[in-house]
């Protein structure tokens, strides 16, 4: 066995040295009497216990320790310089909940345990702070920079959310798809917009207001026909023209104007214009009216109180098994309240259906569609008259009749022409008479006595040796004029 050996004056009981060190091999024990000091390979001990080494134990109890620049006191870790680097052979320090100042790690929480205190993320010169996952926010975001993305921005996930934008836009907004997204709804509408420019393939408003003039301003009681309308559209603007004649005369009454814009249109034959409306072309020789597939139909029936002008009617035939195809003839039931139909600055052109260079205008053919077929016998007996007015018209009806004229109709002819006609202008004697009624009207002035119904009425010649005209007084009204059933020929 190994024999030890303490060098010096005797110990004594309570190992008081009286002021003189003790040291084992100099410096591996060193006990530093005078300063109560206990140095471990160090002879000169600044602590209680001073080792110049490593220390291993299985529990280390101490109520303050130094180690190295590191100071362990009660539940506190100091640095002497202010710098403390925890690390381990992971690399990684476990801890369920940190404490640093007034911020405290807890779990999978990082928060701030200072009353209304910020929480500050902050990198050093030009770094970043990235956040490589989601991140939800459900309080508010300020930003005093910039905010730039490489991906989607959703915002809100609710129509109620909203959006408020108080610093000016810097760039174009623009979307990702052409035609595919909508900016406001027909229930939420942006208020006022101000631009320089406003491009757009279409605008759907209810107003446009350019220097105080309403573009959207609808025209009463003018309605518009043009060949790029729509039977959609609500026709009296110009801008919002329907497509065809046949729908704007379905849905015009007394009083409307029809303006028909330059251009050709094929329509559903005949077209019928209700009494008291005009038909109005955009001009003579650019407003051209033709049939659309039947070509063997009357082109228009007029009402009382009609008008037609600045037109060209064409390229209808006549069908003269069936005696239709005239450019113009009385509608069913027509009645006249207050003056008759109007035709002014019209043209109608007509040809044969079968044309040849020595006959271009299918002369010999002879059903070129005819001009007009005017029967006073079609007005019913409540009519003021059956009439009807021309004035600057033209007709080009080549090997057929212009103008026929029956049943008691009056026409008046105010500069107009016919031209290839069979017949300019034939007066019919018809066999049923105005209003269908079959009589004969006359009037009578200076009469001496007064007429009733049943009486014969004579008509002599200037001598009076003969008769030229006789019949029986069916009926008298007040303007001294009466009627007498049937035809009453010798009266002029």
């Amino acid at each position: 066995m190994a024999v030890g050996r303490i060098s010096g004056p005797l110990l004594k009981s309570n190992l008081v040295r009286n002021g003189i060190d003790l040291a084992f091999e100099t410096d591996l024990l060193y006990i530093d009497v005078n300063n109560s000091r206990i140095g471990i390979n160090t002879n000169s001990p600044q602590y209680d216990l001073d080792v110049n080494g490593t220390i291993r134990a299985t529990n280390f109890i101490t109520p303050s320790a130094q180690i190295g620049d590191l100071t362990f006191s009660s539940n506190q870790i100091t640095s002497s310089t202010g710098v403390i680097n925890l690390g381990t052979a992971d690399s990684v320090v476990y801890q369920n909940k940190i404490t640093v100042d007034g911020l405290e790690l807890n779990d999978n929480t990082i928060r701030t345990i200072e009353s209304n205190a910020n929480l500050e993320l902050s990198a050093s010169g030009t770094g970043q702070i990235e956040l490589l996952t989601d991140t939800n926010i459900s309080g508010n975001l300020h930003v005093t920079g910039n905010i730039s993305t490489d991906g989607n921005i959703i915002i809100g996930d609710d129509s109620t959310d909203s959006i408020t934008v108080n610093s000016e836009l810097a760039s174009n907004i623009v979307p990702n798809i052409d035609d595919t997204y909508t900016l406001g709804t027909s229930d939420k509408r942006w208020n006022d917009v101000w631009a320089n420019r406003i491009n757009a393939v279409a605008i759907d408003t209810d107003q446009i207001n350019v220097a105080g003039i309403d573009l959207g301003l609808k025209t009463p009681r003018v309605y518009y026909v043009s060949e790029n309308g729509d039977n959609t559209n609500y026709g009296n603007h110009s801008q919002a023209p329907w497509a065809t004649i046949e729908y704007a005369l379905a849905n015009v009454s007394a009083g409307d104007v029809i303006h028909v814009m330059a251009g050709v249109y094929s329509e559903n034959f005949p077209l019928i214009v209700p009494a008291g409306v005009t038909l109005k072309g955009h001009s003579l020789r650019n407003t051209i009216i033709q049939p659309d597939s039947d070509n063997y139909q009357d082109a228009i029936h007029l009402n009382g109180e009609t008008t037609i002008e600045d037109l060209t009617i064409r390229d209808f035939y006549y069908d003269s098994g069936n005696d239709v195809g005239y450019a113009f003839r009385f509608a069913p039931n027509f009645t006249v309240t207050s003056r008759s139909p109007y035709i002014r600055n019209v043209s109608v052109i007509t040809k044969g259906s079968v044309t040849s260079a020595g006959d271009p205008r299918g002369f010999l053919q002879g059903d070129a569609g005819k001009g007009a077929y005017l029967d006073g016998s079609v007005a019913t007996a409540s009519s003021k008259e059956a009439g009807c007015l021309f004035h600057a018209t033209t007709f080009i009806t080549p090997g057929v009749d212009a103008i026929t004229a029956t049943n008691g109709v009056r026409v008046e002819w105010l500069n107009s022409f016919t031209y290839f006609a069979n017949k300019g202008f034939y007066g019919l004697n018809g066999s049923t008479g105005l209003a269908g009624t079959g009589q004969t009207a006359v009037r009578v002035s200076d009469l001496n006595g007064s007429i009733t119904p049943g009486e014969t009425f004579s008509l002599k010649s200037v001598d009076g040796s003969t008769v030229v005209g006789r019949g029986t007084v069916d009926s008298v009204d007040a303007e001294n004029k009466f009627y007498m059933n049937g035809l009453v020929t010798g009266l002029a």
